[in-house]
């Protein structure tokens, strides 16, 4: 006659020992859903500060950066109104004030 130890679907376990078990991983979960939840909590709150640190941000729009192009381009004009004028007062050229200052001749 076969034993409960050679047939698998029967338990060696009794209810209680079972029910004990079940109780057990119910913890185990409860512990785990309470990580969880914290690890939520935690990234909500990098979330909200992710984004009142981008709402501070500067926001660059296409007039911001033509302003700012043309600023650049009349300072570049005023510094070849100067580099001209020293050339003539050197009287070299000023193809060679740009070599020796190591200055870029390109006009972008």
């Amino acid at each position: 006659m076969a034993s409960a130890g050679d047939n698998p679907s029967v338990s060696n376990t009794s209810p209680k020992e079972e029910n004990e078990d079940e109780v057990e991983e119910f913890k185990e979960m409860l512990v785990e859903i309470e990580e969880w939840s914290k690890k939520e909590h935690e990234l909500d709150e990098e979330i909200k500060s992710l984004k009142d640190a981008l709402n501070k941000e500067p926001v660059v729009t296409d007039k911001d950066i033509m302003e700012e192009l043309h600023k650049y381009n009349d300072i570049k004009d005023a510094a070849q109104v100067v580099i001209g004028s020293l050339a003539r007062f050197e009287g070299v050229s000023v193809t060679e004030l740009h070599k020796r200052y190591n200055l870029e001749m390109s006009d972008a």
